[in-house]
């Protein structure tokens, strides 16, 4: 596939005494994208729907969140939530903040233009993934510096939110010098899937609990654009839920589209690009 990637050239540790409590108090929420023309829409042939299962590593119950208003996950450290956390990275010599998951034992789910912006034509770095992130600054499994990251190249050549996905490998880390699902587990996720559903989008926007305490929203479908290629779901979420994971309703565990952009034509709704093969293909050939 036809895949952007880049790698770390900083010695294991030094992401890590980069992000001081200081500095991630500091750092930007990431814009969410807003557009008011749509690019021109990309070709899509239909395929077979596949699911493939997540991992808990906490062996606690699964924890619940329908909730028709944005409210605070009561338990952020139980699994699926404890596979959700606050994503920090510098750009263009500014810090920022973002949301990402655990997508398998090996790295994380986010935005792609939380990794290389299409506006500046830039690429972020320094990542690093805490996962649960507490409104104190917990950090209660850790945290995680970045290996490599991962896009489809169209995305930088286009700037097309239906590209809008992109993966991070990270070191192992965290308080016990593990891989991150080890420690948290990680979300399955489904491409290709048909009908309306409506999704639980679980990250840390800045409009509610000032971007540090984790929520969660449920909203339902809205509508299909690009030809097909990005879908929409009612929701508020803003700045800093960028790359959150959108968690199928009745099966939660299971993440079927990211926190992408918004769109000024329609109030109250959010965009993810529609999750289609080339995310699995993303995801697997990533995070081996």
């Amino acid at each position: 596939m036809n895949f952007e990637t880049f790698g770390t050239r900083e010695r294991a540790g030094s992401v890590l005494a980069y992000w001081t409590p200081e500095r991630m108090a500091a750092s930007i929420p990431e814009p969410v994208p807003a557009r008011s023309t749509a690019p021109s829409p990309m070709r899509t042939v239909a395929e077979p729907e596949m699911t493939r299962a997540g991992y808990d590593a906490t062996t606690t119950e699964h924890q619940s969140a329908v909730l028709a208003q944005p409210a605070a996950v009561a338990s952020p450290t139980t699994y699926p939530f404890s596979t959700v956390g606050r994503l920090y990275y510098s750009r263009n010599g500014k810090d920022y903040n973002a949301t990402a998951c655990a997508i398998r034992n090996t790295g994380i789910l986010t935005a792609a233009h939380c990794i290389y912006s299409y506006a500046e034509k830039v690429a972020a770095g320094f990542f690093l993934f805490v996962p649960a992130s507490l409104p104190d600054g917990t950090r209660p499994f850790g945290a995680w510096e970045f290996e490599s990251a991962h896009y489809r190249k169209e995305w930088q050549d286009t700037g097309n939110f239906g590209w809008d996905v992109g993966t991070i490998k990270l070191r192992t880390g965290g308080l016990h010098n593990t891989n991150v699902g080890e420690a948290v587990g990680y979300l399955g996720y489904s491409v290709n899937r048909t009908g309306q559903p409506s999704w639980n989008d679980v990250g840390y926007p800045s409009n509610y609990g000032a971007g540090k305490t984790m929520y969660a929203e449920e909203g339902p479908y809205t509508r299909t654009t690009d030809g097909g290629t990005i879908i929409g779901k009612q929701g508020t979420f803003g700045t800093g839920a960028s790359g959150d994971p959108w968690l199928l309703e009745g099966e939660q565990t299971i993440a079927n589209g990211i926190h992408s952009h918004g769109d000024s034509r329609y109030a109250d709704e959010v965009f993810s690009a529609y999750f289609a093969t080339w995310v699995d293909e993303l995801i697997t050939q990533t995070l081996s």
